[in-house]
């Protein structure tokens, strides 16, 4: 779990957010939707390293919310961008 978030997801989010979030406004409410989710998975993942035992459900939790963000950004988000 950790190499995957510091290796490629943590990558990735900095990628999107340095290069695509940047051909919408800083006001504009998918970016500011897509960065909560950024920051909230982040959250999800700090809470669980520093928890002394990772339980099946955080891990479940972590999943869901990834694949919820995912879903966000193929439906929604890069749509949105494409007409922007």
């Amino acid at each position: 779990m950790d190499y995957f978030v510091n290796e490629h997801l943590e990558e990735h989010f900095q990628n999107e957010e340095d290069y695509l979030f940047t051909y919408l406004a800083k006001n504009d409410l998918l970016r500011r939707e897509a960065e909560s989710q950024h920051e909230s998975i982040r959250a999800l993942f700090r809470k669980m390293i520093s928890d002394r035992e990772v339980e099946e459900v955080d891990l479940k939790g972590f999943a869901d919310e990834l694949e919820s963000h995912i879903r966000f950004e193929e439906r929604k988000l890069f749509p949105y961008i494409q007409v922007e």
